[in-house]
């Protein structure tokens, strides 16, 4: 987790392509370690038009942006309206491999980390576990209901509904026969839960065990010492200029 918040700070501190590249070399390197790539591309594949977007936007609208200096008026190409800046394509470079870096860190811990392992990790450093717990929870909760929504979705579908008939107003309607049933789905759900819950004592205020234990090794402790090095190196390059798109 360490490593994948400096690599998402250093991100955040650098703008210059090169090292934008570097990071996302690194996260994909990460992924193949963990052998996870495979996953991992097939869920940025749904990212490649906004990649493309991203770049296209960046190169013709550089000039109206909030990065762009006053004094920069280095033109590459001109036709006919549009403008290529120079520093416009360099953020347009940059940009996308930061946006692919803020998605892929997250992504490489999640994919390599079960939500019971970062619970257990949240009580061990000191988070009261009712806290850890909610957490861990609301992880899991989230595509439960996502599978509820296309349950009901299709059943509501079946019956002749019209979701997708109509303008925006009217497309909001519809999904109102959805709405309704997954909410009282959800509350039927936490009911359960709690009932469980209470079923397997966990009001009771006694020191709690896990059946799972988890503690830091030799090479956990050379990874953060690593991760904070990074961070505290690159912020120092970013005061002296480094890394950053002149």
């Amino acid at each position: 987790m360490v490593l994948c918040t400096t690599i998402m700070v250093l991100s955040l501190v650098f703008n210059s392509p090169v090292f934008l590249v570097g990071l996302f070399l690194v996260v994909t390197s990460l992924l193949f370690v963990a052998r996870v790539h495979r996953e991992f591309f097939k869920r940025v594949k749904a990212l490649a038009s906004t990649v493309v977007m991203a770049f296209i936007l960046w190169s013709l609208f550089y000039r109206w942006s909030l990065f762009n200096p006053s004094d920069s008026t280095e033109v590459i190409l001109t036709i006919g309206p549009i403008t290529l800046y120079r520093l416009g394509l360099i953020y347009a470079v940059s940009m996308p491999f930061r946006v692919l870096v803020m998605i892929g860190a997250p992504l490489l811990f999640f994919m390599t980390t079960t939500l019971s392992e970062l619970v257990l990790a949240f009580a061990r450093v000191g988070i009261p576990y009712r806290v850890a717990f909610t957490l861990g929870l609301s992880g899991k909760l989230v595509p439960l209901l996502e599978n509820e929504f296309k349950t009901i979705k299709q059943a509501q579908t079946a019956r002749g509904l019209e979701l997708d008939k109509g303008g925006l107003v009217k497309r909001v309607r519809n999904y109102i026969p959805v709405l309704i049933p997954l909410t009282f789905r959800s509350l039927e759900l936490s009911d359960q839960m709690s009932i469980a819950m209470e079923t397997k004592g966990f009001a009771m205020k006694d020191e709690r065990t896990f059946y799972k234990d988890i503690e830091m090794k030799r090479i956990d402790y050379l990874v953060v010492a690593f991760s904070l090095l990074a961070l505290g190196l690159g912020i120092s390059l970013r005061f002296f200029g480094v890394g950053i798109i002149a």
